[in-house]
């Protein structure tokens, strides 16, 4: 158990450690399959494999046709592995949300405290020199921040399942955690998307608690003035985004924040309804945009940049062929754990990760960068996990 908690609790503490978390779980994941000769859930092994595979099918037609490259897969097909400690996860059980909790909030208190360091100066970190003013280890702030705000989601999943006498010490020390991380990555998505799953997590503690509504309204209003205050303190940056998106429809196009992403997006919907089916693919759009750029159809900073939107990228990339793997990713969890008979409480942390991950992704790409990335499939590992465990404890106990 402690060597559990302390390997989760690493993922933001060393450089390149969210992909060692994972490989290092699916390592022990393998003696303890072996040694216990554990027989797979086929079912969820598939489901597992196709919530990592089929976002992809896009992808992998445009590299049959050359317009991709495999490396294009990468960041995705790297948490495949992640299968095999959710089937060792299904077979050994212990591994409840109270602990769970604990080791998450865990590594969300580490990771601040690395970042207290690097935001003082006291250590200089490898982080990118443009990023400097808005600590994030060794990452870019913005996935860094997503990531941040899955685990988050997935803590307050979690409290739902456990009693909160007991785990509110480490709920609040991890939630507070994720939200001072967040502030100073100055990351505007990722706030509005914990901010808003935060309030639909108050509705799911009503239900769970049966608190008064009375209570319920107290706690709606006293989270709304946290809320108004947390973004009083991002005010700035709020109104900077106001003025870039002001600008774009009255100044024309302008290489800022808001600006970019308004082209970008705007690109990526040209580019999808030349090619519907499959999209127009990673090096082939690359290609395009450069012809863009030198018949000066384009700026040459909007080629430099991504779509900023995981449906709007995926629509560029894959097509609507990538656009159902997304959509697929996003509901057949759900859809699969209910099917077996999960209650929504013991899928809430699954399904509150997946509502972080569409809100997060509507302005950025958080599934196809490797720290968010990572963070979404390991919590997503855990989540079919307990909410399978949890159905077969209530089962057994009621048998």
């Amino acid at each position: 158990m402690l060597f559990f908690i302390l390997l989760l609790a690493s993922f933001f503490l060393f450089y390149r450690g969210n992909k060692a978390v994972p490989y290092l779980l699916t390592f022990y994941a393998i003696g303890y399959l072996i040694i216990y000769q554990v027989r797979f859930d086929r079912g969820t092994a598939w489901l597992f494999v196709s919530l990592t595979l089929f976002p992809l099918l896009g992808d992998m037609a445009n590299i049959l046709l050359q317009r991709s490259v495999p490396s294009s897969l990468e960041v995705m097909v790297r948490n495949l592995p992640l299968v095999l400690p959710l089937m060792a996860l299904l077979h050994y059980r212990r591994i409840g949300p109270e602990l769970l909790l604990n080791a998450i909030s865990l590594m969300l208190v580490m990771a601040l405290l690395l970042i207290l360091v690097q935001y003082t100066g006291l250590i200089e970190f490898g982080t990118i020199l443009m990023y400097q003013w808005r600590p994030s280890l060794w990452f870019n702030p913005v996935p860094f921040s997503n990531a941040i705000v899955f685990f988050a989601v997935f803590l307050l999943g979690l409290s739902l399942q456990c009693n909160l006498q007991r785990v509110r010490p480490a709920l609040l020390a991890g939630v507070g955690a994720s939200l001072l991380m967040v502030l100073l990555s100055e990351t505007r998505g990722s706030l509005l998307a914990l901010s808003l799953v935060t309030l639909c997590y108050l509705l799911l503690l009503f239900r769970r608690h049966r608190i008064s509504p009375a209570m319920l309204v107290m706690l709606i209003a006293l989270i709304s003035i946290s809320l108004l205050l947390v973004f009083g303190l991002q005010a700035e940056r709020l109104q900077l985004g106001l003025d870039e998106f002001r600008s774009y429809f009255t100044g024309g196009a302008q290489e800022t924040s808001v600006g970019i992403r308004l082209q970008v997006w705007q690109l990526a919907w040209q580019l999808f309804l030349d090619q519907p089916l499959l999209g127009a693919g990673v090096e082939a759009a690359i290609e395009i945009k450069q012809q863009m750029v030198q018949a000066g159809e384009i700026p040459a900073y909007v080629a430099m940049h991504h779509a900023h939107s995981d449906i709007l990228d995926t629509l560029e990339r894959a097509g609507l062929l990538g656009l159902a793997g997304l959509f697929w990713l996003y509901c057949m969890p759900v859809i699969f754990l209910r099917r077996r008979g999960c209650t929504w409480l013991e899928i809430a942390p699954l399904l509150m990760l997946i509502v972080a991950a569409f809100l997060c992704g509507l302005t950025d790409t958080p599934l196809r960068n490797g720290v968010s990335g990572n963070a979404f499939y390991l919590c997503l590992m855990f989540g079919l996990a307990l909410a399978l465990n949890l159905r077969a404890a209530r089962l057994g106990e009621a048998g």
